[in-house]
């Protein structure tokens, strides 16, 4: 099962570009999207405060991350998957995440400054 994980992980990171599919939309094929890990959030870097909001498997907390990009702490909101969500709302979570990385900054849209996902990865 570890070695699995580590497989699984590996393929979330590295995606496989060479599978996707021009005429597709890209939440169909969010699995073959490379994930960038210099949107990565240490664990530690960051404190949870509130709950702002909840839905179906996750929560908004306000909360405050160390370090990142070059501030002491910046103000966030957090959305955070609840411990009963399954494997389906994690696959959902984890391809809200690679469509943000890609999407990148814009003006219409809420920016995703970071995500932790290294202990969600394998799951």
């Amino acid at each position: 099962a570890f070695h699995i994980r580590l497989v699984e992980q590996e393929t979330f990171i590295k995606g496989d570009p060479d599978k996707l599919n021009g005429e597709l939309q890209l939440d169909e094929q969010t699995e073959y999207l490379p994930y960038d890990v210099k949107f990565e959030v240490q664990s530690h870097n960051i404190k949870l405060y509130e709950v702002l909001g909840q839905g179906d498997f996750g929560v908004v907390v306000r909360g405050v991350v160390l370090g990142l990009a070059g501030r002491h702490f910046t103000d966030v909101a957090i959305k955070k998957i609840k411990s009963t969500a399954n494997k389906t709302q994690l696959k959902a979570l984890k391809s809200e995440i690679k469509i943000m990385v890609h999407i990148g900054r814009h003006i219409n849209i809420v920016n995703m400054l970071g995500a932790c996902c290294s202990e969600y990865a394998s799951k």
